[in-house]
């Protein structure tokens, strides 16, 4: 599992910690994705959600069309196996 602590993504394998990680910081996660699939070791998949879709400056008014971005992911993707992916999320319309 990747984590972003003080400002810098760390893996961290956690016992229930299967979540994938949704994020718009593209440059440190991805970097850290890549060095963590290298170690052979399994992630959830990052899901980016970039600005201007998922401005998070906009505080609560971005969370309900993140919500139903993600539900609209889940729900056109059954099938979706999250392992080792990275997404960029698209509002759902």
């Amino acid at each position: 599992m990747l984590r972003q602590t003080r400002g810098r993504p760390r893996s961290r394998a956690r016992a229930g910690g299967r979540r994938a990680v949704v994020t718009d910081n593209v440059g440190d996660f991805e970097r850290a994705r890549i060095a963590f699939e290298r170690t052979g070791q399994t992630n959830y998949g990052l899901i980016y959600g970039l600005a201007p879709q998922f401005n998070r400056n906009l505080g609560a008014g971005v969370i309900g069309p993140m919500v139903r971005a993600l539900d609209g992911l889940l729900r056109d993707h059954p099938e979706h196996d999250p392992y080792n992916l990275a997404v960029y999320l698209r509002r759902d319309t």
